[in-house]
């Protein structure tokens, strides 16, 4: 399973120039061991000594991140970095690298979201036209239901059909939420078999924040 999971992982490549061979292998050693459940780190090179074009081609090849560590880079290969659009990390302290690097991993990683749960509606008239298709009259129990929204359609407790809220009115007015209390007119964007009597549980997705 260890190994099924590192082949699924995303490798963050980055190329190591260093004043010496020492403080290759020790940065080499400190940045691969960075990783989460979705990123790894790999070095594609290294070696002691300034920035060379090659260096730079070959991070612009592979998308890799070049690390200037204790070394200066020259103008020149500056504007080559610059001109083709390199991400170069220069410092002269391992864990502000080792930082840097680890925020990029982090910035790879695919954005996650949770459901929230923010109201409910008991669908008490099921209207069905010929232009809008079905419509579920509904009266607000607690919270709020929101246009666009996450609609979960329940029956004895059990889920039966989810969909997105594609439309939300009272009356003839369309709104953007309807709070507790109010009776509403809801169409979903897919076809759910609801009936009257039928609870529907709204959700919006939120980012799940990383640290």
């Amino acid at each position: 399973m260890s190994r099924i999971h590192e082949g699924a992982l995303k490798n963050l490549n980055i190329i190591i120039k260093a004043d010496t061979m020492g403080s290759v292998e020790a940065l080499k050693a400190s940045l691969e061991a960075i990783r989460n459940e979705e990123v790894k780190v790999v070095c594609i090179h290294s070696g002691a000594g300034a920035i060379t074009e090659s260096d730079i081609v070959l991070a612009q090849t592979t998308g890799a991140t070049v690390i200037a560590f204790n070394i200066k880079t020259p103008n020149k290969m500056l504007q080559m970095i610059d001109s083709m659009k390199v991400e170069l990390i220069e410092s002269r302290i391992i864990y502000e690298v080792v930082d840097q690097i680890t925020r990029l991993s982090k910035g790879m990683m695919a954005i996650k979201y949770e459901e929230k749960y923010i109201g409910s509606a008991e669908i008490r008239v099921v209207f069905k036209l010929s232009s809008a298709g079905k419509v579920a009259g509904s009266y607000v129990l607690d919270g709020k239901i929101v246009r666009n929204g996450i609609a979960k359609i329940k029956r004895g407790g059990e889920v039966i059909g989810e969909s997105v809220i594609d439309s939300l009115k009272i009356v003839k007015d369309e709104k953007s939420e309807v709070a507790k209390g109010f009776e509403c007119g809801i169409k979903l964007k897919d076809n759910v078999d609801f009936v009257e009597g039928d609870i529907l549980e709204c959700y919006t997705k939120e980012v799940v924040k990383r640290d």
